[in-house]
C-alpha cells in the first residue's frame, strides 16, 4: 500500500482498527494513516503491530495521526517522515501525533523523522503515553518557541509520559534534543541518552513540567 491508507475515517460509536504485518510507504508523496474517534461515545482504538510505516510527507501528520482513540503500537518502525507548516505556521508531529486518549508503544523504532516544529517522532496533547523498549534516533525538530521542541517526543496540555528501557541517540532540536515536556508529567526509567543536541536541554527540556528520571 502506498497511497493514503486511512483519511478522515468517520467513527460512530465504537470501532477497532488493526494494522498488522504491513509495509506502508508514502514514497515521499503521501500521508499515510489518519484515525479519529468520537469523544462523545466509547473510545475507538487503533492497533499497529509488526508494521513499517515510512516516508510520509505532508503539512501535518504524514505518518500516523490519532485523535480521541486509544493507540497500541508494537514491534514496528516509523521512519523517514517529513512535515512542514501551513501558511499560518501550523503543523504537527511527523511520525506520530496523538491526542485525548491513551497511547502504548512497545519495541518500536522511530528514526530519521523531521519537522520544523515540535515532536518529530511523537507529539502528544492531553494524552497518556507509555513507552517501553523502543528507540529514537536521528530525529530533528526546528522550533525554538517556548512551547515547542523535543526532536523525539513533545508532550503538552497535562499529558503524562512514562518511558522505560528505551534509547535516544542523535536527536536534534533547539529545546530538548530528545524530549520536551510542556506543562506535563514525564518519567524516565532505565533509559539511555547519547549524542542528542539542543541549545537548551540536550536530552530533556521542561517548562512547567514534573520530570522524574531514575537509573538513566
Amino acid at each position: 500500500l502506498s497511497d493514503q491508507l486511512i483519511e478522515d475515517l468517520p467513527v460512530q460509536g465504537f470501532i477497532d482498527v488493526t494494522l498488522s504485518n504491513l509495509t506502508l510507504d508514502g514514497m515521499n508523496q503521501y500521508g499515510l494513516v489518519r484515525f479519529e474517534g468520537d469523544s462523545a461515545s466509547t473510545p475507538a482504538s487503533l492497533t499497529i503491530q509488526n508494521c513499517s510505516i515510512i516516508n510520509g510527507i505532508g503539512m501535518s501528520n504524514p505518518g500516523v495521526q490519532s485523535d480521541n482513540a486509544d493507540v497500541l503500537i508494537e514491534d514496528s518502525v516509523l521512519s523517514g517522515h517529513r512535515t512542514g507548516a501551513d501558511s499560518e505556521g501550523r503543523g504537527d508531529g511527523a511520525a506520530l501525533s496523538v491526542s485525548k486518549a491513551t497511547t502504548t508503544i512497545n519495541r518500536t523504532i522511530f528514526n530519521d523523522n523531521a519537522y520544523h516544529g515540535d515532536g518529530a517522532a511523537i507529539k502528544g496533547s492531553n494524552v497518556d503515553i507509555v513507552i517501553t523498549e523502543s528507540s529514537f534516533s536521528d530525529n530533528t525538530s526546528g522550533s525554538a518557541s517556548e512551547e515547542q521542541g523535543g526532536a523525539a517526543i513533545f508532550v503538552k496540555k497535562g499529558s503524562t509520559l512514562s518511558i522505560s528501557n528505551s534509547s535516544f541517540t542523535g536527536n536534534t532540536s533547539p529545546l530538548g534534543g530528545a524530549v520536551s515536556c510542556y506543562e506535563s508529567s514525564c518519567e524516565f526509567t532505565q533509559c539511555e541518552f547519547g549524542d542528542n543536541h539542543a541549545d537548551y536541554g540536550g536530552a530533556i527540556y521542561g517548562t512547567g513540567a514534573d520530570i522524574i528520571a531514575t537509573g538513566n
